[in-house]
Order: C-alpha cells, then structure tokens, then sequence
C-alpha cells in the first residue's frame, strides 16, 4: 500500500488543491465507455476532474486511448510504482509558456559576453534562412546523417570557444527571474513531490541545458527530488568556472539525440506503463526511444513473467500565442496527444497531479 501525502504546492497558492477534484464514476464517455480503474473511475470522470484541477486548461481526450491505458493500469496486482514512468519535457512543459527556452535564454541574455550573443544570432538567422551564408557551414547538407543534432553541435563549440561561465548562467536564469516572475508552470512541485512520496521513476528527457534547468528550480525553491533522472546537455567547467565541453556529444541531447540516450537506460526496459509530457508533438512520440520492453518475473521466486507489452498515455500543453489558435496546428497537437491542455499558456501542472493521484487511487488510502 502506498501513502501519498496531501501537501500543498510549493510554487503557488493560485492552484486549486488537485485532492478536492471531484473523482467519480457517475460519468460515461461519449459512447458509453467506462474505462474502469478498480470499477471505480471511468476515462469521462477522469476528464472532468482533469478541467475541474485547472478549468482555464481546456483539457480535451481522446477517450478510446485513455480507456486502453486504464484497462493496462487495472491488469496487474503489481505495484502501479515499480510500473509506471513518467517522461517530462522541460522547456515550454515543465518551463511556463511565458518563459525563453534554455539556449533562447542564453542567446539573448546581457549576462552572457556580447561575443557569443552575436554568434547565436548568426545561428539562429542561419537556422531560419537555408540561403544564409553560414547556413550550410553550421548545418551541412541535407544529406548529412548528423544535420539533425548540427544546431546543438554548433552551440556547444560556441560554449566553449567563448567559454561560458557558470556564473553567467545564474546571472542569466536570475534576469529570466526578474522579467518574468515564477520561471515553472505552477504545481511541478507538486507533482515531483507526488511521485517521490509514491516511488514513481522520472525521467526530464530535454534537448535543453542541465544547468539552466537547475537553476530554474533553484530560484524558484522547487526541490528536484532523487526520483528524477535529468537527461539533458550539460555543461563541463574547469577550476575557474569556464566551459571546456558540453556532453553528451555522439550524439548531443537533440530533439532525436535524446531519444538515444534514453535508450541508453536498461533499467528502464521493465517500465510496462509510460506517462509522457510535453508541448510539441514529438514529446507523444518519445516513448519509442526506449529499450525494449523486457517481462518482469511475478515474484523473486517464481520463473512465470507477465507484461511484456508497453501501454503509453501522452499530455500535451498546446502553447501558442495567437489568439484564436491556428485550427490546423491544434488538430497536430490533438492528434499527437490523448489528453490535451488546448489553452497550453493557462494550464498548470494541478491536471496531472489529479491523474496521477487517480492512477495511484487502487493503492492509495
């Protein structure tokens, strides 16, 4: 049995508190499914505490995706803990909508040398206009196997050419701080906070940078607890503080670098059950990087296995600054992810503090 405490958020009092969303089983789907986790909840009752813990969300399901995960949640008497990972994106996800992506964050920042910040203009001009004239030198040919990871390559010996500072980093999270107030989406403390007390793994898979992501929650006074493992670039330093490398390297934590290091994580291999989370349709996708699914033994002393299927559930933020937004982007987004924040910039993490308390519900008391 697994004891999850009540506590508040530590980010904010603005979030409605995720234990008084009203869990029911009155509701049905739109076609009458039921979706049962312990014949108690049903994916229609789900949805409703969803937009009850974060009404300004706009939180849309595709219910048939839901059901199937909660019928793969209530088919074993396993620990829902030792089954369930949880895969976060950082930046724009974890991140609030409002804030600069961790290289945005540094390209732009006055607490980083002028040099460096003209260096990132030529690289994000040359990103945007393949007739640029640096454009083929940073990113090579179409063809080239690596043109994936090139815009992170390039930043990273621009890192160390100009060698970056670990103290310009803090001074540049500190600026992000003091333009934009609270630099995390409201409840992501929480929501750690809920899967450390109840053992669930966690994984921020980003294509972002350690160090600007730590000190995000650092200024923030949010905790990173021992549950989470941060896959990510990170930053090596000498003695004095200043950039020598960035690694990984072979490949660097790219949108499809990461996907590899993830599968680097055998110990992952025995996760039957993956909640991911993001803000861009390849966030739905990351659970495909994993190591093959390997069976879990039912017990130490027994040779019979189970689960050897993966059964997956993505949450999406659809975070745009047009107002109304763009339909077709939205029905991207809709179609990547089986619950959807459709108001991305207004919803908070207290939505997925709710799931994740109803998918722990049959061993909760």
């Amino acid at each position: 049995m697994v004891i999850v405490s009540e506590s508040p958020c530590p980010q904010t009092t603005q979030c409605k508190p995720c234990s008084s969303a009203n869990i029911s089983s009155s509701a049905a789907g739109p076609t009458g499914s039921t979706g049962m986790i312990g014949a108690s909840l049903s994916s229609a009752a789900l949805l409703e505490s969803l937009r009850d813990a974060c009404p300004t969300g706009d939180i849309g399901m595709n219910y048939s995706a839901v059901d199937d995960f909660l019928r793969s949640v209530s088919s074993s008497e396993s620990s829902l803990a030792m089954r369930l990972l949880v895969i976060i994106d950082y930046d724009l996800t974890m991140s609030a909508a409002t804030t600069s992506e961790c290289h945005h964050l540094m390209g732009d920042s006055e607490a980083l040398p002028v040099e460096f910040r003209d260096d990132m203009k030529t690289l994000y001009a040359a990103a945007r206009d393949t007739t640029h004239p640096e454009h083929d030198t940073i990113f090579g040919s179409s063809e080239d196997p690596g043109r994936p990871h090139r815009f992170w390559m390039h930043f990273n010996h621009l890192a160390v050419k100009h060698g970056i500072s670990s103290e310009s980093i803090r001074r540049a999270v500190a600026e992000e701080k003091k333009a934009n107030g609270t630099l995390l989406r409201p409840c992501v403390g929480e929501f750690l906070h809920l899967c450390e007390a109840a053992g669930v793994q966690v994984v921020i898979l980003s294509a972002g940078l350690e160090q600007v992501i730590t000190e995000a929650f650092a200024v923030d006074g949010v905790a990173l607890p021992p549950s989470c493992h941060l896959l990510t670039n990170r930053f090596i330093f000498d003695d004095q503080g200043r950039c020598t490398a960035v690694e990984p390297t072979s490949p660097p934590a790219s949108r499809e670098g990461k996907l590899r290091l993830l599968a680097s994580l055998d110990a992952l291999a025995e996760k039957d059950l993956v909640l991911m989370i993001g803000d861009k349709p390849v966030d739905a996708r990351v659970g495909n990087g994993l190591p093959p699914m390997r069976a879990l033994k039912l017990d130490e002393h027994s040779s019979s296995s189970e689960r050897s299927v993966r059964s997956s559930l993505s949450f999406g933020f659809f975070n745009t600054s047009v107002e109304p937004p763009p339909p077709a982007d939205l029905e991207e987004w809709a179609l990547a992810f089986h619950l959807l924040a459709r108001s991305g910039n207004a919803c908070t993490f207290a939505p997925l503090v709710t799931l994740l308390k109803a998918l722990l519900s049959r061993e909760v008391r």
